[in-house]
């Protein structure tokens, strides 16, 4: 698509594989580019997922909203990458 632009979405909740594992999926079942997917532990069972995606703007909404009715993921966030931070990823 012509409006595709890079994604950062990060998400805290609990620190299981089957959430990993949903998260995954709502990317691929949507044909999202995910260009890279993390998985870092934050202590007391909790973790965090970043990810950095190539969508558009409406697709991205809508698979953030899906992302936060996960449960046990408690908080999800999301932004544009800027140019800068579109070099390193």
């Amino acid at each position: 698509m012509a409006n595709e632009k890079k994604f950062n979405v990060m998400a805290e909740g609990e620190g299981r594989l089957d959430i990993l594992n949903r998260i995954s999926m709502l990317y691929s079942q949507r044909h999202i580019a995910v260009e890279s997917l993390t998985f870092a532990p934050l202590g007391n069972g909790e973790s965090r997922y970043s990810l950095c995606a190539v969508t558009d703007e409406n697709t991205i909404r809508q698979v953030v909203s899906q992302m936060s009715r996960i449960i046990d993921i408690h908080k999800v966030v999301w932004s544009e990458a800027s140019a800068a931070q579109q070099q390193w990823i």
